[in-house]
């Protein structure tokens, strides 16, 4: 029976799923998740003030500069965005603003991207569209941009067109601060067998460079009787690796996955691969896990899966993001993330666009792990003739359906003082790039509200002082503890397959 619709996270129950809590491993952060910093991902981008021995962006706003960054932007998006006229309308609406005197008072570059951001997101939600000012190094036009196209590894060949070129110019080398996307292995955090025989891959990205881990990830699974693609946690990255993963949920010649309308005439197109009988083929049971965190290339990944009639979608709807984005300096350390195409779909003639992929059976993120495993089990059992096989499938089936019902039934415990200690605002130890956010007391429970756009998330209390987010995967922790000097600090966690971030508290 279906359940409804969930929309914000904190609106759910507070549930755990069933993964063994023995798994958590303090072995990556949440960047992707998070949205992570332009400056994170092109710290030697070409064209960059810093990277270029150039001054560093500035502290304090005069009319002059404020004038300035309004008068780039206006442009960038009358040349650049999607859809012409939308990004006129942009323009017309930050220049009125200007003259009249909107931005008169604010001096903080921080202030004033954020108030940029929200007047063009006002005149057009596109949730790729962002104006960010970061006061390290920016990335130059065409760079990498989280959520919409990743950086390919060295070695690797460069993404196709309406994707990220590689850093560091016609090399690949790799420049400081950039994660390491061989050790990140194609972005899958888990492969287990579950009971009753059911494959499950936590698909935690779709980067360039994937091909190899995904491969071994099916030559692993190959035996299994169905399987479990968790995107709950999957912010994006390049539509070519989405093929790839398509690839192996069909067969026979390849197929138009996606197509894309770029601003500038030209049309991208995405095909599967013919992988002959390395496919995990296209009778097997297949379940995709979402969340309202699933995003942009994730979300296409759910999107053609859907389309494509594969399987079931299982969750939460998502994002809504889906034209693909492009970073577009503006000076001074501002930058805009511009969606430059539109999303057109082979079978829908359509996209995700503003709407999010809504799921075939609506569960709380934090249930559609156990919801689908039931629902897989379920399935194989109607399809066995065995009845010794039978009643095993049912037994795992009935244990699920009760574990569920129990996860979702969890009583709020009150907060202790301790925990109220945790609450302030977070950042990047030093200058280091990275995600901010809050951690606050909402309705009984521990909130993190990432700076900017990203919905805020539940704390969930797994032991000491090391708390999940709830409906994402296991892996993706919080832990928070003390350093020296009495600083507090908090060890970030976005699956296995991340690097570590550490935030300081700077604010109470």
């Amino acid at each position: 029976m279906k359940e409804k619709p969930l929309q914000t996270s904190l609106q759910r129950p507070l549930v755990r799923s069933h993964r063994g809590r023995s798994q958590l491993k303090l072995l990556a952060g949440l960047w992707m998740l998070l949205g992570c910093s332009a400056a994170l991902l092109a710290q030697s981008a070409p064209g960059n003030p810093a990277a270029s021995g150039n001054p560093v962006p500035l502290t304090s706003l005069d009319s002059t500069t404020r004038a300035e960054i309004v008068e780039k932007l206006a442009q960038t998006l009358t040349d650049h965005y999607a859809v012409a006229e939308s990004g006129e309308k942009m323009a017309q609406a930050i220049r009125a603003r200007l003259a009249a005197g909107a931005y008169d008072k604010t001096t903080d570059p921080e202030e004033f991207a954020r108030t940029l951001h929200n007047d063009v997101r006002a005149v057009v939600n596109d949730k790729h569209l962002r104006i960010m000012f970061e006061r390290g190094p920016m990335p130059g036009p065409g760079g990498p941009v989280p959520g919409s196209a990743m950086t390919p590894p060295p070695g690797e060949p460069a993404p196709g067109p309406g994707t990220a070129a590689p850093p560091g110019g016609p090399s690949g080398r790799r420049p400081p601060g950039m994660p390491d996307f061989r050790k990140m292995n194609g972005s899958i955090g888990r492969v287990q067998i579950l009971p009753g025989n059911v494959g499950y891959i936590e698909v935690n990205g779709v980067p360039p460079g994937a091909n190899k881990a995904i491969d071994a990830a099916f030559a692993f699974l190959a035996n299994t009787d169905a399987l479990i693609l968790d995107l709950r946690g999957n912010p994006g990255g390049t539509p070519q690796t989405v093929a790839y993963w398509m690839s192996y949920l069909s067969k026979g010649e390849p197929y138009p996955v996606m197509r894309v309308q770029m601003r500038n005439g030209n049309v991208m197109e995405t095909k599967t691969t013919d992988l002959g009988d390395r496919s995990y083929g296209t009778t097997k049971p297949v379940y995709v896990l979402t969340s309202y965190f699933t995003f942009s290339g994730g979300e296409e990944f759910a999107y053609d899966f859907q389309a494509f009639k594969r399987g079931l979608v299982v969750g939460e709807t998502t994002g809504g993001g889906a034209n693909p984005a492009g970073p577009r300096p503006l000076g001074h350390g501002f930058v805009a993330v511009v969606p430059s195409g539109l999303g057109k779909h082979p079978v829908t003639g359509t996209s995700w666009e503003g709407v999010g992929v809504k799921p075939d059976v609506p569960v709380a993120a934090g249930l559609a792990l156990l919801e689908a495993h039931r629902l897989a089990v379920e399935r194989l059992r109607l399809g066995s003739t065995d009845p010794s096989e039978q009643d095993t499938l049912a037994a795992i089936a009935t244990s699920l359906a009760d574990e569920k019902k129990a996860a979702a039934n969890i009583p709020p415990q009150p907060l202790t003082k301790a925990q109220m200690a945790l609450t302030g605002a977070y950042a990047p130890v030093g200058d280091s790039p990275g995600p901010r956010f809050s951690v606050v007391a909402k309705e009984g429970h521990l909130v993190m509200q990432p700076e900017g756009s990203r919905p805020p998330s539940r704390l969930v209390h797994v032991k000491g002082d090391t708390y999940q987010l709830e409906g994402m995967p296991d892996d993706y922790t919080v832990t928070f503890g003390s350093a020296m000097a009495g600083k507090d600090r908090v060890l970030f966690q976005q699956s296995n397959s991340m690097p570590a971030i550490v935030l300081e508290r700077h604010q109470r």
